[in-house]
């Protein structure tokens, strides 16, 4: 094969994974920041799948800003509309269906 055409290929491949993930916002977040300790399917370390806890939509913008226990704040590093697209992500994945958190939420908990 033309070597110019499997790089062209190359960049086809890696842009159709990158359309798939940027379907479930915040998911992408969640996997660079949260998958480490809390498993790809939440259910790692505190587990997130199933968690009452997560009902509280401003409950989790607070934990994502300034930690909890053993986990790190992350309230230096992400903007309010990444965290509110992270707490969205963890209470509407793995069997959670607590609904949206929008950024005035996570500015409200800061």
């Amino acid at each position: 094969m033309n070597p110019s055409r499997m790089i062209g290929l190359s960049f086809v491949i890696v842009g159709w994974g990158a359309a798939a993930h940027a379907e479930v916002p915040g998911q992408d977040l969640y996997l660079v920041n949260c998958r480490l300790c809390h498993g790809t399917n939440g259910t790692a370390g505190m587990p997130l799948a199933g968690n009452a806890s997560l009902e509280d939509g401003a409950y989790v913008a607070r934990t994502i800003i300034e930690g909890r226990g053993y986990m790190t704040p992350f309230g230096e590093h992400l903007t309010d509309e990444e965290i509110a697209a992270v707490a969205t992500f963890v209470r509407t994945e793995w069997g959670n269906d607590f609904g949206a958190v929008d950024a005035a939420v996570v500015a409200s908990a800061r």
